[in-house]
């Protein structure tokens, strides 16, 4: 029975590597869950793996879940963390786009970018209302 969950656990953590790879558009299905492998990322980006660990998701529920519940010092981290940084990222993901090698790290990112683009179109809003 051992050997079976550990099967099944082996496969599901492959599985979670793979799903993104070579097709941009299988990332939506992806979420980063405990790590991302340093060596895969550019190192000018591998202090921002800890946030794409966090905020890396792409399904959009939970994305709204977490817009909804991300509190100020935890925005104020993201926007500073990514603020002049956003082009250096958006470089990386055009390789993966033209290459069509969208690994876990660059799924990651790409939604910890989208996060990040959606949380100041919300706090654009909440300026504007005031």
């Amino acid at each position: 029975m051992k050997n079976i969950n550990a099967a099944i656990i082996a496969f599901i953590a492959f599985c979670s590597l793979v799903s993104c790879s070579g097709n941009p558009g299988l990332c939506h299905r992806y979420r980063t869950e405990s790590w991302i492998s340093k060596s895969r990322v550019p190192v000018q980006l591998q202090d921002l793996i800890p946030l794409a660990l966090k905020w890396g998701a792409g399904d959009q529920a939970l994305r709204d879940k977490m817009e909804q519940s991300i509190t100020t010092d935890e925005w104020r981290e993201l926007r500073d963390s990514l603020h002049g940084r956003t082009a250096v990222i958006e470089e990386w993901l055009d390789t993966a786009q033209r290459s069509g090698n969208w690994s876990a790290e660059r799924c990651a990112f790409r939604f910890l970018l989208e996060f990040y683009h959606d949380m100041n179109d919300l706090q654009l809003m909440k300026t504007l209302k005031k």
